[in-house]
């Protein structure tokens, strides 16, 4: 499925509904970034409004650690 190994654009989803790694600029990534999409659509359905609404990167990443915590050392790659 996909095509491991290849490097991607970052930019490639709004950025309300951007992964975190993403966010931080990564050039290989796999399906989690469409399920983390996913989730932010279904998150908007059920709020009815956008779940987590950022003014830039780095502002888009502050408001999924507060909303869903800080990652820790052990947790991110």
């Amino acid at each position: 499925f996909g095509s491991p190994g290849r490097k991607f654009t970052h930019q490639v989803f709004a950025r309300w509904y951007r992964a975190p790694e993403l966010l931080f600029g990564a050039k290989q990534y796999g399906p989690a970034v469409d399920v983390w999409a996913a989730g932010c659509i279904f998150a908007e359905l059920l709020l009815r409004r956008p779940f987590l609404q950022g003014n830039s990167d780095i502002d888009q990443l502050s408001k999924i650690f507060a909303a869903l915590g800080t990652p820790k050392a052990d947790q991110w790659p």
